[in-house]
């Protein structure tokens, strides 16, 4: 209870207070927050105003998107390269690049020391086989003429025997006929001697004849026997001159032959002789010809008309391999073309026929400007080739070949002239679309959504 009256005590003290003081005025808003000036407000206005006019434009406004690469100035149509036939040692230089060459017109020399030595060794040895191969010829037809005139002298000989055979056959059948005769003679003088004989024994008996005349037709017959005999004996002349005369033939062929046949010997010999020196020497003109063509390879020519672009030789010494690029030769007042080199991550933005601007090395963008052209082919595949740093000589850098074709010749700005050249550098930028700002935001934050 006690409690209670002190409580309502309090209030009561409280209440009379509180109906002592003043009434309080209602609190506002501008009792807190100061006024906006007029400066203030028109700020505001012109803020978000720009922002709207920003917006509007960044949705209107469009911007080129360009893929950069690097380039150069590259003669139109087909490049001809220059290639080294033979390693060597460079030993002189004839041309410079920019130089109009012809074709077959010496660019440079190499050391032909070594090949001149070689050409004039097979030339020697060339020559000696040439001169023993007329050695060879010579004797070879000395033993053919050797071997006709031992043939004639044996066929003169066989026929000088063969006519004394048959001078030899003759006499002998004349003197087989004459001892024929001879022993008829005799046989019939033999008889008429014998006849007269017995007619005279006859007679001698009769006392006709004497005996003188008997013993005389006896001495004429004995004379007839042997007359008969010794025609007998004749009857079989010898034949000694006809075998004489037939050895003699046979000898006569038999050192004739042996004669040829030792003589065709030495001709198939020497004919095997010139047989391998004809091949050797075959041999040593092909040996020669290459010398001579590889002499000829130490001049390197121009292969086509034109300008030299590049030229890979340095200085004199310098050591070049077979099939070496020695230069590459533009066709003479070809129209050029500009080789970008496009990294592969932005090759799809590239077409054929967009615009590209390029920014020449050689013709100052503040004094020239820049060059436009049109994009005229892409090259199919990637290409990929040495990097060229120190740091990593064997790095590879891959890239796609863009061509633009310049829309003029030369860069122009008021009185001065800037022509282009083959082999200038150039910075390209193809224009691969075009876009707003406002589109480039909402892209980009497309791309952060997903992220």
């Amino acid at each position: 209870m006690l409690k209670r009256k002190l409580s309502k005590r309090k209030k009561l003290k409280k209440s009379s207070k509180q109906d002592n003081l003043p009434a309080l005025r209602p609190v506002k808003a501008e009792d807190y927050v100061p006024p906006v000036s007029h400066w203030m407000m028109w700020s505001g206005f012109v803020l978000v105003g720009g922002l709207g006019i920003g917006i509007f434009l960044a949705s209107v406004i469009r911007y080129n998107v360009t893929v950069r690469a690097s380039a150069s100035i590259r003669p139109a149509g087909e490049v001809r390269l220059v290639q080294a036939e033979l390693d060597g040692t460079i030993e002189r230089i004839d041309v410079a690049p920019n130089q109009t060459v012809q074709r077959g017109e010496a660019i440079a020399y190499l050391d032909a020391s070594r090949l001149e030595t070689q050409r004039d060794q097979l030339q020697n040895t060339l020559r000696q086989t040439q001169q023993q191969l007329i050695q060879m010829n010579a004797q070879i037809q000395f033993l053919e003429a050797q071997i006709a005139a031992e043939g004639r002298s044996r066929d003169q000989a066989l026929s000088v025997a063969q006519a004394e055979l048959r001078r030899g056959e003759q006499e002998l059948a004349e003197r087989q006929a004459t001892a024929q005769a001879d022993l008829a003679e005799a046989e019939a003088a033999l008889e008429f001697a014998q006849t007269e004989m017995q007619r005279y024994a006859q007679l001698v008996g009769s006392g006709a004849i004497s005996q003188l005349q008997f013993e005389e037709k006896q001495a004429a017959v004995r004379t007839a026997e042997a007359q008969l005999a010794r025609a007998q004996a004749a009857v079989n002349p010898t034949n000694a001159s006809v075998a004489i005369a037939q050895e003699q033939i046979g000898q006569q062929a038999a050192t004739g032959a042996a004669t040829l046949a030792n003589l065709n010997r030495e001709r198939e010999a020497l004919v095997q002789l010139r047989v391998q020196l004809q091949d050797q020497l075959l041999q040593q003109q092909t040996e020669l010809q290459r010398a001579e063509a590889d002499l000829a390879k130490t001049i390197i020519r121009a292969t086509s008309d034109g300008v030299i672009l590049q030229l890979t030789l340095r200085n004199v010494d310098q050591i070049i391999r077979s099939g070496d690029t020695v230069a590459e030769i533009a066709p003479d007042q070809a129209s050029l073309v500009i080789k970008a080199q496009v990294n592969p991550q932005f090759i799809q933005r590239v077409e054929v026929g967009q615009v590209a601007q390029m920014r020449v090395s050689a013709c100052p963008y503040p004094d020239y400007g820049v060059l436009t052209g049109e994009v005229i082919a892409v090259s199919p595949d990637v290409i990929t080739a040495s990097s060229g740093t120190t740091d990593a000589p064997t790095a590879q850098r891959s890239y796609y070949e863009v061509s633009i074709e310049p829309n003029a010749p030369a860069l122009v700005r008021g009185d001065r002239t800037c022509p282009l050249q083959s082999g200038m550098q150039a910075e390209a930028s193809i224009v691969s679309r075009t876009e707003t700002p406002m589109m480039f935001l909402l892209r980009r934050a497309r791309l952060w959504v997903n992220l």
